[in-house]
């Protein structure tokens, strides 16, 4: 018969505002977390992270004190701007961000491609306002990279073009 698994040991010093991750429940806002490999609350920095009960990448270890910060809007999730058909078995083949601008104007997309089981794919196009904080955040790095992909693809499609003739 498998051990139980044994109950998260309290770190030694921790605050007694501090609960389980996995048990804050229903909120929305910042946390000062531990994860729980410390043996002590000293041992290790805590982090102030984002929370926010239904995001995937909220602390699901560890310990957390939820907090307030004055004029810091507490993180918002946006509405699902994606559908996926599980009937046809949709899933997110792959992400693409693109920074773009013109003359007074510019714009920071996020382009989601969404495949189903029949392998037909197609693409849906998040505005600024659509994603994640996350995804804000790390924005200007993915774009960065996909112009780099891109421009590597490119060389290759002119090769390969250039030796088909």
């Amino acid at each position: 018969m498998p051990k139980p698994k044994s109950p998260l040991k309290r770190p030694a010093g921790l605050p007694k505002e501090a609960v389980r991750a996995t048990e804050l429940g229903e909120f929305s806002g910042y946390v000062w977390w531990l994860p729980e490999c410390a043996d002590s609350a000293a041992e290790m920095e805590w982090s102030v992270v984002p929370y926010h009960w239904k995001s995937d990448k909220r602390p699901r270890n560890g310990w957390v004190i939820p907090v307030q910060f004055p004029g810091i809007p507490l993180p918002v999730l946006p509405k699902p701007s994606i559908l996926l058909n599980t009937a046809m078995g949709e899933f997110v083949r792959g992400v693409l961000a693109e920074e773009c601008a013109g003359p007074g104007w510019a714009n920071r997309l996020v382009w989601v491609l969404v495949q189903d089981g029949g392998r037909a794919m197609r693409v849906v196009g998040l505005q600024p306002d659509e994603q994640t904080p996350l995804m804000a955040e790390l924005h200007h790095l993915k774009a960065w990279l996909d112009g780099c992909y891109m421009a590597e693809a490119e060389k290759l499609v002119k090769r390969v073009a250039g030796e088909s003739r």
